[in-house]
């Protein structure tokens, strides 16, 4: 594949070998003097062909300090190591630095620091206005961090002025209610980044890239528009050697990183309106996933270089991939967020990419130093997304390689998410796992069952089974394990799999109720379908609210939660179910009990493992791993990484 996206750029002192960069996202990996965990993750996109990483967040003041320690001396060996690696390879590496104003708590305690008293939206903490010498002192902030960054080798400095942190928070009329210098007019609310521009610029000087990121779009009454920071980008370019242009703050955190309900590019729209405003070189971001797109938005004008995180994250060797024409190679991003919700948590993890924060102990599969010292025949039983990983990785390290499924198609319970509203893109994951089947040579086998007679013939060393698992039909929740629920069996109790397309043909009526016993999407799906439908639902949980078991709940189920609202939908939470009547069901609420009225009811709980295949292999001596699933659990993310750890482990 050729095309403008390839092409090589110059941005102030910096050489790109083409216009694919990597804008800064958390990455919750230890730091330390070697580069640590961080080094691997880094290394893996330089390889990958990635021109410019933009590694971050460093925060610059005592009061929001971050993973990545700009605050402090201690950062400089860290970055000069990771610097180091990556230049080998052909990547620049620039820094972003970033204060959160009142988005962050204050890490020395007492309240945080902004530009106004504008409670944080997110938790309600009103902030301290920053008096002039604090404004002195943050700015000074900005400038020693971006001298550490110096000292580390890195090729740049990018200032972050978006998606609601503090400098968004001095620019934005939502948020600056100030009457001295740095308030009212827009060169006052301006006054701020300026100052912070000049300290750093004057700091790195021209041998080191300034770049500043700026939101296009706060969708809120008073924030910035396209318009506006066109103008606002316009004034401050001539301080800069790029832009980075993104959307979305606190207010929409769902713009900022958008789940699967967004379409592709979906940010380009409210972006592009800020980059042709402008004459330096300038990045745009959102759901960017192959080089088709890059080319298009660098060969449209739109953009003089484009971002790739999670497609990076989910495949870093996109780039190379994509130039030796391997393009049916590239692992999938496939929008879940797990990478956003990992990093709440202090974590870091992709759905689907099991190696990705984790390159060092889970390397790159297939070349001479991963093979396994002997060769072993491995049966995979089921061909789901665990299994098919299974399979794939034991391939990859030189293991003969069986799949076997009982149904006609690879994929799983995936194939039936892919058919939700807004799920569509869930399926390309299994849809690349089963062409990796076959271009690693594992021998796969559909619409057969293993039994005793398939385990003779085939005679594995190892069995994997990733046989799934199957809605309960005791009507057994979480909250009443003992107790089996009247009624669970009528004919107009149905289960997701019905609904998405496995198993009876639901008459959902007029109205239905909806138990939520697993606080994951699924139950939301069900809901955002018969919504979809006109049904009107009432939404019923053990839990405190919608998914609440999902991480980055605010990116990754808002547009969900707006179309349900949007629907009617009746939320009931802390509740349990005691029987479903013919229209009529009891609902233990609290410690009250309530009646609801329903034509139907969807009962979403924890599904039972299929685990009794061993009980018809009595006589296998082999090794078993178990996975996904079958091991007891329900995510796709853990049957992905399961699946992956069992085939390494063989």
């Amino acid at each position: 594949m050729k095309g403008a996206a390839f092409e090589p750029l110059r941005v102030g002192p910096m050489h790109l070998r083409n216009r694919i960069v990597r804008t800064a996202h958390g990455v919750r990996l230890p730091w330390s003097d070697d580069g640590g965990g961080q080094i691997g993750y880094h290394l893996a996109r330089a390889r990958g062909g990635c021109a410019m990483a933009i590694i971050g967040i460093g925060g610059v003041h005592r009061t929001n300090p971050t993973v990545l320690p700009t605050h402090e001396d201690r950062v400089i060996p860290g970055l000069r190591a990771i610097t180091d690696a990556v230049h080998e390879h052909g990547m620049k590496l620039v820094v972003q630095i970033w204060h959160g104003g009142n988005v962050k708590p204050n890490a020395l305690g007492g309240s945080s620091w902004s530009a106004s008293a504008v409670p944080n939206y997110m938790t309600g903490d009103v902030p301290i206005p920053m008096t002039k010498a604090m404004i002195d002192e943050m700015v000074e902030s900005f400038a020693k961090a971006a001298g550490r960054i110096k000292a580390g080798g890195a090729d740049g400095v990018e200032i972050h002025g978006a998606n609601g942190y503090l400098i968004t928070q001095f620019m934005s009329r939502a948020s600056n209610f100030r009457e001295d210098d740095y308030g009212g007019s827009q060169e006052n609310r301006l006054r701020f980044v300026n100052e912070v521009l000049d300290a750093v610029r004057s700091e790195i000087g021209a041998d080191l890239a300034l770049g500043l990121r700026l939101s296009s779009h706060e969708f809120v009454e008073n924030g910035l528009t396209p318009p506006e920071t066109a103008e606002i980008a316009q004034s401050l370019q001539s301080k800069i050697d790029y832009l980075n242009v993104s959307t979305g703050g606190y207010f929409r955190p769902d713009f900022i990183a958008a789940p699967m309900d967004m379409p592709m590019a979906y940010q380009l729209d409210y972006s592009s309106v800020v980059t042709r405003a402008v004459s330096v070189p300038t990045i745009v971001t959102g759901r960017i996933m192959t080089m088709d797109v890059a080319n298009h938005i660098v060969e449209s004008g739109a953009s003089d270089m484009v971002s790739m995180v999670r497609g990076l994250i989910a495949d870093p060797e996109i780039v190379v991939k994509s130039a030796d024409d391997r393009t049916e190679q590239i692992r999938p991003c496939i929008g879940t967020l797990i990478c956003v919700g990992s990093t709440m948590s202090n974590s870091f993890a992709c759905a689907v990419n099991p190696s990705a924060g984790h390159e060092l102990e889970r390397p790159v599969l297939g070349g001479p130093d991963t093979m396994a010292a002997v060769r072993r025949r491995v049966l995979v039983a089921g061909g789901g997304p665990a299994g098919m990983e299974a399979a794939r990785s034991a391939a990859l390290r030189g293991h003969e390689v069986t799949l076997v499924e009982l149904r006609k198609q690879l994929g799983g319970q995936v194939l039936m998410a892919a058919r939700a509203p807004y799920r569509s893109d869930i399926a390309a994951i299994v849809h690349w796992q089963a062409d990796e089947l076959s271009r690693v040579g594992v021998k796969v086998l559909v619409n057969h069952a293993v039994d005793p007679d398939v385990v003779a013939e085939l005679d594995p060393d190892v069995l994997v089974l990733a046989t799934g698992s199957a809605p309960r039909e005791d009507g057994i929740q979480l909250s009443r394990p003992a107790t089996p629920l009247p009624g669970i069996r009528l004919p107009h109790v149905y289960s997701s799999w019905d609904l998405f397309g496995h198993g009876r043909t639901p008459v959902p009526g007029n109205r239905a109720l909806v138990y939520d016993d697993t606080g994951e999407y699924e139950p939301l799906a069900v809901a955002d379908e018969l919504v979809a439908k006109g049904v009107a639902v009432t939404y019923v949980t053990g839990f405190d609210s919608f998914g609440e078991r999902i991480g980055a709940k605010h990116n990754t189920i808002t547009p969900t939660l707006r179309r349900l609202v949007e629907g009617g939908v009746q939320l009931v939470t802390r509740s349990s179910l005691l029987e479903i009547g013919k229209d009529e069901m009891r609902v233990r609420v609290g410690d009250a009990e309530r009646v609801f009225q329903a034509d139907s009811v969807f009962f979403v709980g924890i599904n039972a493992p299929n685990r009794d295949l061993l009980d018809y292999l009595p006589d296998f001596r082999g090794e078993v791993h178990t996975v996904g699933d079958a091991a007891g659990f329900h995510t796709l993310t853990r049957a992905i990484h399961d699946g992956d750890g069992a085939g390494r482990a063989i």
